[in-house]
């Protein structure tokens, strides 16, 4: 990620100037491919699905006081949404000191989580022409009975086309949506559903599916989801893999998220790289978010495996070298360092399999994470990014491979023609660095 320093000064005109974007020399579109958002409104009947949303706003006494859920309302300074395990649930109950009679905190977000004129206005602050908008990964609920976590796909999908829809900008927003992998069958069915019916694109899906019952974990390479990969390559619909469930890490230093993420994005891009998957369904295209995890760094390992013991890891695809695979797969840029995206694009693979990716409105991703004033803990600057930050400014990279990164890829990937983009203003300024969910 790159930091800029900037002054104390944060007012709407210094951080325009700061930015010191020359609009002329902005690429032509800018496409989003990695971001994240929530239904505004629940549905109150699924058994199993224990997570609900509640509005907070501050007061004058800096106290949270619950408002009236799921209205239109003006975003007051200090607003703020919770998510957190329904009263009586299983996470509320394993996580509650009093066996789950309160509903306990999740994680707190803001209203761009969960609103999309919020997310438009951020498109606009950040020059972003198409958002690409995904579910929260512990939204999959692959825990939940097949025709339960059916249903609740389907309503993930439905909200997310209607969002796409009926946005007050239609064709700045794109769905992928979500799929009930815990049961192949369903997915499959669901997959052609939500292509045809609500609008979607492609669909994001998790690093492995944690199944109904404590069965074990099924992971991609399983067989019985070809039935799955075989109905989103005749869709033409593509697939975003994001890591999850990283409870087995030690959560201290929150490590779940700097080294389960990683480690979570490897496994499942070694499942596919080294299963025969790839060959089953050569048309079918995947995508690894947060730059392929540690694969980058660890592919001539993994290679070097593949040379001296055939007999393990190329146990199912003896004719695939790793390094091979690896460059027919697509990644997101979210590296957090300049000079691993320069490992990739220059050693390992090309510009035209790297798409821009932010991980808004998160933290780890590449958009400013809190309020105004927060300091870097290193260097002591104010922390100040925005999405697409790294890959505008590196100077490693070529116009053309700037271009390609910032939208020639999204496009190809997402099955899109230029044509169908849509302009808008860009001289509304960049850079709001108050507007990013902290979580």
């Amino acid at each position: 990620m790159t930091i800029s320093i900037m002054s104390n000064s944060l007012s709407p005109e210094k951080n325009k100037a700061d930015a010191s974007h020359d609009l002329s020399r902005l690429p032509k579109w800018k496409i989003d491919m990695h971001t994240h958002i929530l239904p505004k409104k629940w549905p109150s009947h699924f058994p199993g699905v224990d997570l609900e949303l509640q509005i907070f706003a501050e007061n004058e006494e800096n106290q949270f006081e619950p408002q009236c859920n799921f209205v239109p309302f003006e975003r007051p300074t200090g607003f703020v949404a919770q998510m957190q395990w329904r009263k009586g649930s299983g996470r509320a109950k394993e996580l509650s000191a009093d066996g789950g009679t309160k509903p306990v905190l999740f994680r707190k977000c803001r209203a761009n989580l969960f609103d999309c004129e919020e997310v438009l206005k951020d498109c606009d602050a950040y020059g972003t022409d198409l958002q690409v908008l995904s579910t929260v990964p512990v939204m999959f609920n692959y825990q939940l009975a097949p025709t339960i976590g059916a249903e609740w796909s389907k309503f993930l999908n439905q909200d997310m086309g209607r969002v796409c829809k009926t946005c007050s900008q239609p064709g700045r927003l794109a769905g992928l949506g979500t799929l009930p992998l815990q049961h192949p069958e369903l997915a499959a069915k669901e997959a052609e559903r939500a292509v045809l019916e609500d609008g979607l694109k492609g669909f994001q899906i998790g690093s492995h599916v944690n199944m109904p019952n404590g069965e074990k974990n099924m992971y991609l390479y399983d067989k019985r989801l070809d039935c799955v990969w075989q109905t989103l390559e005749r869709l033409g619909a593509p697939l975003l893999v994001h890591p999850w469930d990283m409870e087995y890490i030690d959560s201290k230093y929150w490590l779940p998220w700097l080294v389960g993420m990683p480690a979570e994005m490897s496994l499942s891009m070694c499942h596919i790289m080294l299963s025969g998957v790839m060959d089953r369904f050569r048309n079918l295209k995947w995508m690894f978010s947060h730059g392929g995890g540690a694969v980058p760094g660890t592919l001539g390992r993994i290679e070097w495996g593949y040379r001296c013991r055939p007999d393990l890891v190329g146990l199912d695809s003896a004719k695939t070298n790793p390094r091979e695979a690896f460059k027919r797969l697509y990644l997101d840029s979210i590296t957090h360092d300049e000079n691993m995206l320069q490992h990739v694009i220059r050693n390992l693979t090309t510009a035209d399999k790297v798409a821009l990716g932010s991980d808004y409105p998160f933290p780890l991703g590449e958009v400013p994470s809190v309020a105004p004033g927060t300091v870097d803990a290193l260097s002591g600057a104010i922390l100040d990014t925005y999405p697409g930050e790294m890959v505008e400014t590196t100077p490693f990279l070529s116009d053309s491979e700037r271009e390609q990164i910032l939208y020639k890829t999204g496009l190809e990937f997402l099955n899109m023609r230029e044509q169908e983009l849509v302009k808008h203003d860009r001289t509304k300024g960049f850079r709001c660095t108050d507007r990013f969910t902290y979580m």
